[in-house]
Formats: C-alpha cells, sequence, structure tokens
C-alpha cells in the first residue's frame, strides 16, 4: 500500500514538471543547419523537420512569430542566391578544368557569382540573427510570465545496520 502512494506521489510531480511552458536552447552555425533543444535537453532537433513544433510553442507571442516567418523568408532567399552564385561559378570553372577554352563571358559570370554568394551568405547571416532573436524573445516572455517550474529531484540511498532506508528529497 505505502509503495503505491510513493509511485502514485513520484508520477505526480513527474507531470508537474512537465506543466510549465518550455525554453528553447539554439544552436546555430554558418554553415550547418539550426538546431534547437527544450528546456535545456542534449537532443538536439533539426529546424527545417520541427518548424511546426517551434510555431506551436510560439503561437502566443506576435513577435517571436514575426521573427521566425521572416527567417524562413531570409532562409529561403539566400539558399535561392546562394544556388544561383554557385551556378555562375561552377559553369565557367567546371568548362575550363573539363578540357574547354576560357571564353570571354567566363570572367564576369563568375564575378557575378561571386557577388552573388557573397550577398547569399550575407541574407543568410540575417536570418540566423532574426532566428536568435525570435528565440530570445520567446525565452524573455517565459521568464517575464514567471510560469518557470524547476523542481529538482535528490535521491539517497543509504543501508545503515538496522534496515534499509531510501530517501527522495525535492527542491523548489
Amino acid at each position: 500500500m505505502k509503495s503505491t502512494h510513493i509511485i502514485s506521489i513520484l508520477v505526480a510531480f513527474v507531470l508537474i514538471q512537465n506543466c510549465y511552458s518550455q525554453r528553447i536552447t539554439l544552436h546555430t552555425s554558418m554553415f550547418s543547419e539550426p538546431k534547437y533543444s527544450l528546456d535545456g535537453g542534449v537532443n538536439f532537433k533539426k529546424l527545417e523537420n520541427n518548424m511546426n513544433e517551434l510555431k506551436v510553442l510560439m503561437r502566443n507571442c506576435n513577435d517571436c512569430l514575426d521573427k521566425l516567418d521572416s527567417y524562413n523568408t531570409k532562409s529561403s532567399t539566400s539558399e535561392i542566391i546562394g544556388i544561383i552564385g554557385g551556378g555562375c561559378i561552377g559553369w565557367p570553372l567546371g568548362g575550363y578544368l573539363g578540357g574547354g577554352k576560357w571564353l570571354d563571358y567566363y570572367t564576369p559570370m563568375i564575378l557575378v557569382g561571386s557577388c552573388a554568394v557573397i550577398i547569399g551568405l550575407l541574407v543568410a547571416s540575417s536570418a540566423i540573427t532574426s532566428l536568435e532573436e525570435a528565440v530570445e524573445l520567446y525565452n524573455r516572455t517565459i521568464t517575464n510570465n514567471g510560469i518557470e517550474f524547476f523542481p529538482k529531484y535528490n535521491t539517497s540511498y543509504s543501508f545503515p545496520n538496522r534496515g534499509k532506508i531510501i530517501g527522495i528529497s525535492i527542491s523548489f
């Protein structure tokens, strides 16, 4: 009987722990896809596959959603510009390295492609900044609302001479 009470109390505390709003931890890099985790976890999810999850989390913060939409637009734009720039660089270099002659329009094409790649990198950097601002704003709105609840479970097991004792302490 006592063990069922202990188990039900532990289950209640675990359920209470998951009732607070979730903080987002973001991991960004210029040359890899942004990843995020919830509540400081170590399992980072790819942002591209789970964008709807972030939109659901940020549904009550319109500014966050605007910045998230800005990230989507800028990210797509940078990919398109980067592909065009890479094609403008790759076509002449591939033709020349493949045994063809250096044609007159190859040099301006490579210059235009290089400019397009640089512009694409700048737009991608701006997109990542928008994403970081959205996550930072969302995390600030959570702390300002005072919704955080992080119970800490400390379990201790001791086996003195008289018998078995199991202790659980919960700190708020």
